[in-house]
């Protein structure tokens, strides 16, 4: 056959996987006139832990990165989205260095502790809020402020009320 080819796997042997970690998560759009503005932009913190962007980060965000000093793998970060007015600079595309120049508005941390549909959000102020799944599929935010006060915040999920059935067509006449 061919001197090329490579020998099937043996059975238990190990193969190496390609992991695949998305970029983008969520992206929040502002609709404009035109078309949709990109505002938000949910990331993976798996992106920059670990490298040196961390701390330029935390030198900028100082409320936030005070209040979570540390980042883990399963935390989301909420940034402004870039501005895609501006052509790009050459050796810009590197996702590093396009976080480190995006403004960071609140890191978002699940809560084993508290239940697996739980999270706490830190704003960039620092205020945290503790998110919450409700049994209605509605989601229940509480944010402490700094005077002890207590806010409630809920975004209650829309229920799909069924829509009047067309009338019958008969002799091409409703």
């Amino acid at each position: 056959c061919c001197r090329s080819c490579t020998p099937v796997p043996r059975p238990g042997a190990r193969q190496r996987r390609l992991v695949h970690r998305p970029r983008l998560l969520l992206q929040l759009q502002e609709v404009g006139e035109k078309r949709p503005i990109p505002a938000f932009d949910v990331v993976p913190s798996s992106l920059i832990t670990g490298s040196q962007i961390v701390p330029r980060m935390a030198k900028r965000c100082p409320h936030l990165f005070h209040k979570k000093p540390t980042l883990g793998m399963n935390d989301l970060l909420i940034v402004r989205s870039e501005d895609y007015d501006t052509p790009a600079s050459p050796g810009s595309l590197d996702t590093e260095d396009s976080l480190d120049q995006r403004d960071v508005v609140a890191v978002i941390s699940p809560l084993p502790q508290m239940g697996d549909e739980s999270a706490e959000i830190v704003m960039e102020d620092g205020s945290t809020w503790e998110s919450s799944l409700m049994a209605n599929g509605s989601y229940e935010f509480i944010g402490v402020d700094e005077r002890g006060r207590i806010s409630t915040a809920r975004w209650v999920k829309k229920t799909s009320t069924p829509t009047s059935p067309m009338p019958k067509i008969r002799n091409n006449v409703r």
